[in-house]
């Protein structure tokens, strides 16, 4: 899903004059799905009411009219590495100075692109920026700057800045007014420029950045690369970075509602450095009685590599988590899944649901987790976590039955899944069907498994439950415009199309399906599994999957 903001009404004299209406739409789209909505004079949708002049009449803020949540300014520098505090910096610009303290607003992200001689470097200057404001989101301010020598950066910055006002010109007054002093183009070399940005560039002085942000935690990040496959080969285009401020709008969102949520945060991994591939670790549960009382379960996964955090390893390896039966782990369960991003420097944080796997740890106690990647780890900083919830929700899983796993998805994949019996207790209130499921590789000429749609038919007592992924597969952006979901922006690799299931940089949710109604309790049903390639037989790669039925009472 993602938001495109379209700014329709005055909204800079919303800012200025109390007791001005707001209308502010927002178009959310869902695959083929488009619903838009709007907020008028601040009720309902996502404009708060102080847009219309806050309690007690105040000036509503730019995050007022945004909708948004905001933070104080954090004043001091801590550091000028990613993941660091930014604190207060004054760049120079074509239009004057301009001091990230006098202009912060508590919501706002701040990205910042730079010039090199080097075809990627012209390929960005050469882009066209109208596919950057058709992509970003409003809360943010795009930097332009030039390693070029003095003389040069000056006939740089012009050239961008001819190319935004050039887009500038076609977009309605209203939208013109927001952008246009949001847009910043430094006449100073970036390691010059006054505060923490410019020792965030000092600091990886002599290499050149190309891009980095601070998000709406006032935190560095380095922003990644910004190309994108373009007629066969990666080509730089400007568009990319407006991918950045929407990822930090997910991260702050993501995090503010998890500060929010009472939960026992049970460790597996605390910051620790991990180096060896399908290590096993143990974690502590509760008591069965304290168990007992959950009825959600999160994996809250962290991952740092760059600069003293581990290796940001070059491909979009498959992660796992796996729960051991035995002291050894042969016998052991998925749990969790994501897929690494392309060597991407930072910090990424995926909340992963698990709900249904509280039924393998009901006893508690200390349990032995597998953790490993395909194809080999990636020496990354790791905190991993079990975030146990009560949500009222009235039941818990108590019981999980392994059911289907994947392989080679050949002709012959289907041959050798045999039914499966299940007995559901009597006292059951709801049986679930459990399915972490990723398509991968090719071959065949079909693109399977990776960029094909497969389905996944999953047949109890005569009543199927099919997982397709039809269209999704192969859109240029289709992995980009899931950022909204946590894909990480800035990726070195072929990261912005959609695969069948999945995106590099993203955690896989597991498919979760009531199947209550279809199952007779405390009697004998049976459970069938087939999977195929557009209606028919199989056609190439590898299919990941763990399946279960999950039981709750």
């Amino acid at each position: 899903m993602r938001t495109t903001w379209i700014l329709t009404t005055a909204l800079l004299t919303t800012l200025f004059v109390a007791g001005s209406s707001c209308t502010i739409e927002e178009t959310v789209t869902d695959d083929d799905a488009v619903t838009t909505t709007s907020s008028s004079d601040g009720a309902g949708g996502t404009a708060s009411s102080s847009a219309h002049g806050g309690a007690g009449g105040a000036t509503p803020t730019v995050c007022d009219v945004l909708g948004m949540s905001s933070q104080p300014f954090l004043p001091n520098d801590t550091g000028s590495k990613f993941g660091d505090v930014a604190g207060d910096f004054t760049a120079q610009t074509l239009d004057g100075p301009w001091t990230l303290s006098e202009n912060f607003t508590g919501c706002d992200s701040y990205v910042f692109v730079n010039y090199f001689a080097h075809s990627h470097g012209d390929q960005i200057w050469g882009s066209d920026p109208a596919g950057l404001f058709a992509q970003t989101p409003p809360n943010v301010h795009y930097f332009f700057g030039s390693y070029s020598s003095d003389g040069s950066r000056t006939t740089d910055l012009q050239q961008m800045k001819a190319k935004f006002d050039a887009a500038l010109a076609v977009m309605s007054p209203q939208d013109r007014d927001w952008w246009s002093p949001r847009i910043h183009y430094v006449t100073t070399a970036p390691t010059a420029v006054a505060g923490s940005a410019g020792a965030y560039y000092q600091g990886i002085a002599p290499n050149i950045v190309f891009t980095f942000g601070i998000d709406r935690h006032q935190r560095f990040d380095p922003g990644g690369s910004l190309s994108r496959i373009v007629g066969g080969g990666f080509s730089g285009d400007i568009m990319m970075a407006a991918f950045l401020p929407r990822y930090y709008n997910f991260v702050f969102d993501r995090d503010a509602k998890a500060a929010t949520e009472t939960i026992d945060d049970v460790v597996l991994l605390d910051n620790q450095l991990v180096t060896k591939n399908n290590e096993l670790y143990e974690v502590t549960f509760p008591d069965a009685s304290k168990m007992g009382s959950y009825d959600q379960m999160t994996l809250d996964i962290s991952a740092s590599c760059g600069p003293k955090g581990g290796d940001c390893g070059e491909w979009d390896y498959e992660a796992y988590l796996e729960l051991c039966e035995n002291d050894d782990c042969s016998t052991r369960h998925q749990i969790g899944l994501w897929i690494t991003p392309y060597s991407r420097p930072g910090t990424r944080r995926w909340l992963v649901d698990a709900t249904p796997f509280l039924g393998l740890v009901t006893n508690g106690g200390t349990r032995k987790v597998r953790f490993g990647m395909l194809w080999n780890m990636n020496a990354n900083t790791m905190r991993v976590s079990f975030r146990l919830a009560n949500t009222g929700a009235g039941m818990r899983p108590v019981a999980v039955t392994p059911l289907f796993g994947g392989g080679d998805f050949s002709a012959t994949y289907n041959d050798k899944y045999t039914p499966i019996d299940f007995t559901p207790p009597v006292s059951t209130k709801r049986v679930e069907l459990v399915a972490i499921l990723t398509g991968h590789g090719q071959s065949g000429g079909n693109n399977c498994a990776e960029w094909c749609n497969h389905e996944h038919t999953f047949t109890v007592n005569a009543v199927e439950h099919t997982k397709s992924h039809a269209g999704q597969a192969g859109k240029a952006l289709g992995c980009a415009d899931r950022i909204d979901e946590g894909v990480v922006p800035g990726q070195y690799g072929n990261w912005a199309p959609s695969r069948a299931v999945w995106c590099p940089g993203l955690a896989v949710q597991p498919w979760r399906v009531d199947i209550t109604s279809d199952v007779n309790l405390g009697e004998t049903n049976t459970m069938n599994y087939r999977g195929n390639y557009n209606g028919g037989l199989p056609a190439g790669g590898r299919i990941r999957l763990s399946s279960y039925l999950a039981y709750y009472e």
